[in-house]
């Protein structure tokens, strides 16, 4: 999250706690405690998690330390389900069911996500909310099954395994499909094989993929260069290669990184042209991370797909390549070429493959009831600024009348100024935790609140707590019309 300096007078923590009781007791809460030393040796700030923080305790000289409160785990692993569909495929899945009245969203992923690493905001907002929400790990990735056959990647089955789910959770009423990158390929192919099973489809980076049976790979490659003024798929050679899973899987640390590079246009001169995506992998190059992932990102994404291999996830563009989709769409009864719902496009400009003004040139004609939304963002919006989606969609309503469509980080921050420091516990736990569940109790969404507390005594925490709660953020209460757009 793109935090603003707080302001000067947020207190400094210092801490010298060693407490083991803590770690016993860190599992209550998720949060990420960025620590940064006065001591010159440790050499600018140093991030570590909780648990490793209320464990091994804070040791040496005063610590400033900020904690930055993330909502509990959602999506912990252990919330996850597994179903095999009726064509044998399993899938690993979160679902959490819809309150009354409220409507359901079936997130998709793409490449190289699974459902946690895409939509992570997003499904935490949103359950927060009472919506129903069902995110799965797609064929090739996570916890699901991950064949190697590129005919088992039909959309048409993707799709029908899909419903499966929803069927298995009886999911019917006002459901949302919601895609990201080949999210929104088989977002397309829910729109097209099973209209009448949702209420609106949203497409972000990626647009709606019309059905053609006459698809052709090289045509399809020249169309995008005309309109966009520059090769966009270029990598999709290399991705069709034989070996090219293994390829990657040996260099994946360049691969991550043009994958998310700080600067978009490395898209353009080091991803988009035929052969320059191949030539970076086997070179090792990286590049510096965007501001919105960090290292700890990177590491799980990176461990999660080399847990489960490439082959999978490169059957996605496979599809295409060999022509599965061309006899996929051919299923695909014309009528239902047109989404009659209503269809939120998300439009990145800072995305040189997904070129925004690509996606429009069909859309305009195929979705009659279309809503579309600029960001100068890079391909990876609903991380890269998942709070704008938020706002955007909350005002307009993009989806029937539904309040939020994306999502905005829920984070709360702490700031406390200790006048006691102890060589153990600076202040006991239960208080501790006390104001943690004040600020989930009292500020529901958690957006831009911090708490200063003066004094580490834990009679003043919960009177401090409840007396000063400020806003810090420019898209907070006090914000300007302006800083909030």
């Amino acid at each position: 999250m793109d935090l603003k300096p707080l302001p000067p007078y947020i207190a400094d923590l210092l801490c010298c706690a060693g407490n083991s009781q803590w770690g016993k007791r860190s599992a209550i809460i998720y949060a990420r405690v960025v620590v940064s030393m006065a001591d010159p040796e440790i050499g600018g700030p140093l991030e570590v998690t909780v648990t490793e923080a209320l464990t091994t305790g804070l040791k040496g000289p005063a610590w400033r330390v900020f904690l930055t409160l993330e909502p509990p785990s959602i999506m912990d692993p252990a919330s996850y389900k597994d179903f095999v569909t009726p064509r044998g495929i399993n899938y690993h899945y979160f679902f959490s069911p819809a309150a009354a009245g409220k409507p359901t969203l079936v997130f998709l992923h793409g490449f190289p996500s699974n459902a946690h690493e895409c939509w992570r905001h997003q499904v935490v907002f949103f359950v927060k909310q009472g919506y129903g929400v069902l995110a799965s790990d797609l064929l090739g990735y996570g916890g699901t099954d991950k064949p190697t056959d590129v005919a088992m990647y039909a959309k048409s089955l993707m799709s029908a395994d899909i419903i499966s789910i929803m069927d298995r959770e009886n999911i019917n009423f006002k459901v949302y499909a919601i895609g990201h990158d080949w999210g929104c390929a088989l977002t397309s192919g829910l729109a097209t094989f099973y209209p009448s099973r949702f209420a609106g489809f949203a497409f972000l980076a990626l647009g709606y993929l019309t059905p053609n049976p006459e698809f052709e790979i090289n045509s399809f490659y020249a169309g995008f260069k005309a309109i966009a003024g520059h090769e966009c798929f270029g990598y999709w050679h290399f991705f069709k290669e034989d070996g090219a899973d293994k390829i990657i899987a040996d260099h994946m640390d360049a691969f991550m990184s043009i994958l998310y590079p700080q600067d978009p246009k490395s898209w353009l001169t080091d991803m988009a042209p035929r052969d320059k995506l191949k030539e970076w992998v086997v070179s090792d190059k990286v590049t510096p991370p965007p501001s919105y992932l960090t290292e700890e990102d990177f590491t799980r994404q990176k461990t999660e797909l080399l847990k489960g291999g490439m082959a999978g996830p490169l059957c996605w563009y496979k599809q295409y390549a060999t022509g599965v989709v061309v006899n996929d769409d051919k299923l695909v009864p014309k009528e239902n070429y047109i989404i009659k719902q209503p269809v939120f496009f998300a439009a990145t400009h800072e995305d040189y493959i997904c070129v925004p003004k690509v996606a429009l040139v069909t859309m305009k004609d195929v979705c009659p009831i279309l809503t579309v939304r600029d960001y100068q963002t890079d391909h990876w919006v609903q991380i890269a600024q998942p709070a704008k989606i938020a706002r955007k969609a909350a005002r307009k309503k993009e989806l029937e009348g539904n309040r939020e469509f994306g999502a905005r980080p829920e984070h709360s921050i702490i700031a406390i100024r200790s006048t006691t420091i102890q060589n153990n516990a600076l202040f006991s736990l239960p208080n501790f935790f006390l104001i943690l569940g004040f600020l989930v109790a009292k500020n529901e969404r958690k957006v831009g609140y911090y708490c200063l507390v003066e004094n580490a005594n834990a009679n003043l925490f919960l009177k401090k707590a409840k007396n000063e709660i400020y806003s810090c953020f420019p898209d907070s209460q006090q914000g300007s019309e302006k800083e909030r757009t």
